[in-house]
């Protein structure tokens, strides 16, 4: 049995395809490809900053995360909120909040 051609311009045995699916393949490649080539050089260098501020932000512990993501969610830029816990080691961050949270400050 014959499937409908519901939702096709032409039959399914329409030569020209291939033709039309490569020129929208090309077209596609096309774009990323520019696009890639404009920010090449910049794209890795800002992916291994980034990387190592995250991971340092993780070693800060899970309050510092949080604190991180409240102010991206505020609007601060992500760049600009990785830099500013870069600045102080995790050891810093553990202090003070053991001071808190054992009660010792109260």
């Amino acid at each position: 049995m014959a499937r409908p051609n519901v939702g096709r311009s032409r039959p399914a045995s329409a030569e020209s395809g291939p033709s039309e699916s490569g020129r929208l393949g090309g077209a596609t490649e096309f774009l990323i490809t520019r696009i890639t080539a404009r920010h090449q050089e910049a794209l890795p260098e800002r992916s291994a900053r980034r990387q190592r501020q995250v991971q340092h932000l993780h070693r800060c512990g899970p309050r510092c995360i949080l604190e991180a993501l409240l102010a991206v969610d505020r609007g601060d830029s992500l760049d600009a909120v990785l830099a500013d816990f870069e600045r102080l080691p995790p050891e810093t961050y553990h202090a003070v909040l053991m001071l808190f949270c054992d009660g010792a400050a109260t």
